[in-house]
């Protein structure tokens, strides 16, 4: 009976992460769709991307470290985000 109880807390917390992040993945690409077409927040768009990236960034720092997969961290898609965010700031 306990395992049953901490399978159906697991699955409401997960459920309720799952919700948390679709509607983050909306709220983002409204935001971005706003900073790309809209004329008077057009200059919002680096401040939003330096924002989005160091704060992911760092997430993903945390979670890989805590998994031991920190190297993960040299691919080449970190690389390239850096690089745009050079081009962007």
């Amino acid at each position: 009976a306990e395992r049953t109880a901490t399978a159906r807390t697991h699955s409401r917390y997960r459920l309720l992460r799952d919700r948390f992040f679709f509607v983050l993945g909306v709220f983002n690409l409204c935001v971005l769709v706003i900073c790309s077409f809209e004329p008077l927040a057009r200059g919002l768009l680096p401040y939003y991307y330096t924002l989005k990236y160091f704060v992911l960034l760092a997430h993903r720092f945390v979670t890989y470290r805590r998994q031991k997969y920190h190297l993960f961290l040299l691919d080449f898609c970190y690389w390239c985000n850096t690089g745009v965010l050079a081009v962007v700031a």
